[in-house]
Order: C-alpha cells, then structure tokens, then sequence
C-alpha cells in the first residue's frame, strides 16, 4: 500500500478547514461555508489508502451524491468540488467523502466535515472617521464571516511609511526623531531607509497595535492596550483600533512643507488552530501641509479592507521589528476535530 501525498490547494481566501487523524486521511473544504445556490467548494484528500481492488470516491451533501464519484487508482486522491444546494437550509450541514469498493460498493474509508450555508459571507471590516474626521477607528469583526478560522486572539499590526516633500525637496523618509516622536531615537533604529516601520511604542514587547503593552503617555499617565478580539465555538468578539496621527507646524523638519503616512494593517492569528495565519488586509494614509488649517491635524484617507495577504514590505518590515524585539511568530497550537473512519 503506497502513502500519497497532496499539498492542501489554495482555498476561498486562503482559509482552509483542516481535518484528519495523524497518520490517517485527511480533507479540506474550501471554502468551509458558503451561500446556497451560488458558492463552489473543492473538497481535496491526502493520505487515503490504496487498496487493491478497484475502489471509487463517493461525495455527499447531508447524505445525497453532490459530485460525480471518482475512481482510485491513477486519479488519485479525493478531489471534486461542488456547488451549494440551493434547497440547502441556512445553517449547518455535513460534507462526507467515502472510500467504495467499486465490486460490491462496501465501504472501506470515510471522512466528513460540517459545512455552514450562509445568506452572505459579509464584510469583516467596519472603518469610520470620527471626532470630525481627525480619527480613524478600524475593527475587523470575525463573526460577519462566516469563513473566519477559529482563533483564540486576534490582533492587528499596522505599518506606516513616513515620506515628506517641499519646494526643492523631492520625497524622502522622514525619521520620528526629525518630527519629534518620543522615543523618536529608539525608533529610528526600528525605521528602513524607505521609511518603513512597525507602529508601536520603542519600549514594547509585542507588535501588536491592540496588544497586552503598557503605554506611558507624555504627561505620565499609562494606559494598557485592548481590542484584541477571539473567534471560538463560544466567543467572538471583534478586534479594535483607533489611531490620530497629527504633527504640528513647528514640528514639521527644514525644507519639509507636506508630510505622508501610508498606513498598512494585517489580522493575525495569534494562538488556535489558525495561529500564525493572517486574516485581513487594510491600508489608509494621512497627509498634511504646513500652514494649513486644523493644526496638527491632518487628511485621514481610508482605503478598502480585504481578506488579502500583507505586502512584501510589511513582511519585511515587520521581520525587522521581530529580530529587534526578540518577537517570534505563532504556529498553530491547535486543530479542529476531526470525524474520520472506520
């Protein structure tokens, strides 16, 4: 009996839904959850067994053959995909894979999951401009889709590049000691030479903008970060932000007439059985001009959130930050359940 192997394919978002026994078969549905009528899931296998005798792929929705069943052998392992009943009820359903022997149809293997139809897989994302328009607030609600992985916390890390321009002055990075940030010269050390940097404290243990640090404001008064959020079985709540970028005139650098912040933001999963894994994507940027009014305030500009990957550079950034810091990134510490047999 030969052990076949297949990577797990790139599903609806990247999300995948993982289940097996180790040593054993195992399925994904991609994605796990999806709208009736409409939505199409690849159900793909690894590690089935190989009998000798001619055997073939059942797929089944609640019971009923969803696919066309699928022979062993050269086909390799389970892989079909299907399109959501449109008489599916809203709620939970279960996807089953089953191994038949093609002579008298006795099963020797079978795998299932629980698969939710959805009226909509709605936007996690909920951006708004407040205290007329000098602060952004960005939550990133788990719940309003119903592929989100289970998480235990979820936090956001967000980047910024900082670049000014003046009359005889083209773009350049512009340093958070030049616009006088505290702890500007500890931070300076966190900048790339394109500008790029971690938004967080110089003293802070983690990345994270939502995270567990403690912040000594300029008038001495500390408060904790919050806002991280949770997706399990029994909890879900939303992970939260709010940030106020503002320089004033006079902190503005020699020769520098306008200032730009390109803000990036990622989900990340940082303990469950999506630990590691990264859930969103967002970007906004601020702007302003020496001189002009609402001093220190300036321009918030939101983009559109995703459930996109982090750039390149935020990567990079970001890998920067961890080996400053002394900060590493999560594995998964967990794994859904798996109902696998006999």
């Amino acid at each position: 009996m030969t052990r076949r192997l297949l990577t797990g394919m790139a599903g609806c978002l990247g999300l995948l839904l993982f289940v097996g026994q180790a040593c054993a078969q195992m399925l994904t549905l991609s994605p796990p959850c999806g709208k009736r009528g409409d939505t199409v899931v690849a159900v793909v296998g690894s590690g089935w067994p190989e009998p000798q005798p001619p055997c073939e792929y059942v797929f089944l929705f609640d019971g009923v053959e969803i696919a066309p069943r699928q022979p062993d052998g050269i086909y390799g392992p389970p892989s079909a995909s299907f399109q959501v009943p449109l008489s599916a009820s809203i709620g939970m359903h279960t996807v089953r894979v089953e191994l038949r022997l093609q002579e008298d149809n006795s099963l020797v293997k079978w795998c299932q999951l629980p698969f939710k139809v959805v009226d909509q897989n709605a936007d996690p994302w909920k951006v708004t401009l407040e205290n007329n328009g000098k602060q952004i607030e960005i939550k990133f609600d788990p719940k309003e889709a119903c592929d989100s992985p289970q998480c235990e916390r979820i936090y956001l890390i967000q980047t910024v590049r900082t670049t000014g321009t003046g009359p005889s002055q083209p773009p350049r990075p512009i340093t958070p000691s030049e616009i006088r940030m505290r702890g500007g010269n500890q931070l300076n050390a966190d900048q790339d030479a394109d500008g790029n940097a971690v938004d967080e404290a110089a003293t802070s243990r983690d990345p994270y903008y939502n995270g567990d640090d403690v912040i000594v404001d300029a008038d001495g008064t500390s408060e904790t970060e919050t806002g991280k959020g949770r997706n399990t079985a029994q909890d879900q709540w939303s992970s939260d932000m709010t940030d106020s970028p503002r320089v004033p005139d006079r902190d503005f650098p020699n020769g520098i007439d306008t200032i730009t912040m390109e803000f990036e933001v990622n989900v990340y999963c940082e303990s469950g059985a999506a630990g590691g894994q990264w859930l969103g994507h967002f970007t906004w940027t601020w702007t302003r001009t020496r001189g002009t009014a609402g001093d220190p305030w300036g321009q918030i500009t939101p983009g559109t959130g995703t459930r996109g990957q982090p750039s390149a550079t935020f990567l990079q950034t970001l890998d920067q930050w961890a080996t400053r810091h002394n900060w590493k990134k999560s594995k998964r510490t967990s794994a859904p359940g798996a109902t696998c047999g006999p």
